[in-house]
């Protein structure tokens, strides 16, 4: 997911949920669940912006699209 979204030249974690969001659901999401997915990947980062060569950043950007594909808006697709 991290290669996926450097090619796609994602800087930050807003970009990254716009982009998943893009990739997987078929109807917007929620202003509201937008912001709970930026929150929880800035703080699951440690930071808004995305260091591809930190560690865990994997791992991080995996749970939110776990998360994402979770949503009901993804059942729709």
């Amino acid at each position: 997911i991290a290669g996926m979204l450097r090619g796609a030249g994602v800087k930050d974690a807003s970009g990254a949920v716009d982009y998943l969001g893009r990739r997987f659901l078929r109807v917007k999401m929620q202003e509201s669940d937008r912001q709970s997915l930026i929150r929880f990947l800035s703080a699951r980062l440690g930071s808004a912006s995305i260091d591809f060569n930190k560690d865990g950043v994997e791992t991080g950007l995996r749970e939110l699209a776990h998360l994402i594909l979770s949503m009901p808006e993804y059942q729709l697709a």
